[in-house]
């Protein structure tokens, strides 16, 4: 079931008037990732991935990476794994990284550190965020061409379209929820 975010958002809004809540910085990460866009948490392996975009936001310029961090922020490798272009939403399914990158969703196998697979997205404009189910289907927005795609078994559909500006996905308690 796909629900809107402005629902989450007006639960959190809600949430934030019966309890006081504050803010407080852990750790912080040397100034060494290139553009830093999303974060994704690989519990298995006790490790942060990061997307660094290191160019244009949404230009193809193969400038971009996969950074390495432990779960203190130290980097481990600014540039773990590189070939991207503007690498932005992350999501883990087993030992698979799915990255929206431009008019792709670049898969990386994270014990090999390497690039396995690229899949191609029917008509993306520009991919921003990528969020998965339980069941490993991963769901990826397109800010651009405003559609939301799923892929099962590495193939691609878009399951919906005429959207605003999707971006962020997510999925949480047997729900999608796609901020538009």
């Amino acid at each position: 079931m796909i629900r809107s975010a402005m629902a989450a958002a007006a639960l959190f809004a809600l949430a934030g008037q019966t309890h006081a809540h504050e803010l407080v910085k852990k750790w912080e990460t040397p100034a060494e990732l290139a553009v830093p866009e999303s974060v994704c948490i690989d519990h298995a392996r006790n490790v942060l991935y990061t997307s660094n975009i290191d160019g244009e936001p949404w230009g193809d310029d193969k400038k971009g990476s996969i950074g390495k961090l432990s779960m203190d922020g130290k980097i481990l490798a600014a540039e773990w794994v590189t070939g991207l272009s503007a690498p932005k939403g992350l999501a883990l399914v087993g030992n698979r990284l799915y990255v929206g990158d431009m008019k792709e969703v670049v898969v990386i196998d994270v014990d090999k550190a390497a690039i396995v697979k690229r899949i191609a997205m029917p008509g993306a404009q520009g991919l921003n965020d990528v969020g998965a189910g339980p069941d490993g289907t991963v769901y990826v927005s397109d800010s651009y061409g405003k559609k939301l795609f799923r892929i099962r078994d590495d193939q691609p559909e878009v399951l919906l379209e005429n959207l605003d500006g999707p971006n962020g996905v997510v999925w949480h308690e047997g729900s999608l929820y796609l901020l538009d």
